[in-house]
């Protein structure tokens, strides 16, 4: 069987291109050093393992021709996103950040996973008081991926 590295019978939506386009500008902007780019996507690496969790907390365990897919991205116990902390963190103390710019790229990243699920039209929020919310009414809340970066911003601020 002949496999193509094409993708030509997929196509991202506008929310996922704004994401992927700003961490490759971050990428590619000779200007900056690589821990910018460590940083722009920082929120994604710790956002799925947070994710993984919230599912297998809730008992969700089938997601049919995407399981494995779920199992190995949304992994609970990962921590690949504190070696990209421990980094950024290493870089500002030696002066290799500067924190207004950090700020600004890390925020950026983050709207961008929030544009992301935002995108998708069962995970919409919906207007009400966020300490009712669970995951059984299928609304997925901006607050918790913000949440989710609080201890990131924190590192910056």
């Amino acid at each position: 069987a002949v496999v193509s590295t094409q993708s030509t019978g997929i196509a991202m939506g506008e929310a996922v291109t704004a994401y992927v386009n700003q961490i490759k500008s971050v990428a590619e902007n000779t200007d900056l050093g690589p821990v910018y780019t460590i940083l722009a996507l920082t929120p994604c690496a710790k956002l799925w393992p947070w994710l993984g969790k919230e599912l297998k907390n809730a008992g969700i365990t089938n997601f049919g021709v995407y399981t494995n897919w779920v199992n190995t991205n949304f992994d609970p116990e990962s921590t690949t996103y504190l070696t990209y902390e421990n980094y950024v963190n290493w870089a500002y103390k030696a002066g290799k950040v500067n924190a207004d710019k950090a700020l600004e790229i890390f925020t950026k990243s983050i709207q961008g996973e929030v544009n992301f699920f935002n995108s998708v039209e069962r995970c919409k929020p919906i207007e009400r008081d966020d300490r009712d919310w669970n995951w059984s009414n299928g609304a997925f809340s901006v607050n918790l991926v913000l949440a989710a970066a609080l201890p990131l911003l924190r590192l910056l601020i």
